[in-house]
């Protein structure tokens, strides 16, 4: 078994998507996992968000995950500037632009 210790870093980011996910979508998931420069509070101006989300099956395709997945990608960026996050099709992850 694999244990992931708890996030206690300082960025805003991860903080406000911890509080989405506790206040609305808990039963959601199995695992909201961060890593990657965010998750180390390394952040740089191009740093991007590394992220993780197991979906328990009876969530998947649900109106509930798609609302999810809207209410996250409007969010912080790593640099505190109001973001707008959209997949990259070619790495298969989200970007962060300012």
């Amino acid at each position: 078994m694999m244990v992931i210790e708890r996030y206690n870093g300082s960025s805003c980011l991860i903080k406000e998507l911890r509080e989405l996910v506790n206040r609305k979508y808990s039963d959601l998931f199995v695992a909201v996992v961060a890593h990657g420069s965010v998750a180390s509070d390394e952040v740089v101006i191009y740093s991007d968000f590394d992220g993780l989300v197991i979906v328990k099956d009876k969530w998947v395709g649900t109106k509930e995950f798609a609302l999810f997945k809207k209410e996250s990608m409007n969010r912080t960026s790593p640099t505190g500037k109001t973001a707008k996050i959209s997949k990259d099709p070619c790495k298969h992850s989200l970007h962060v632009n300012s």
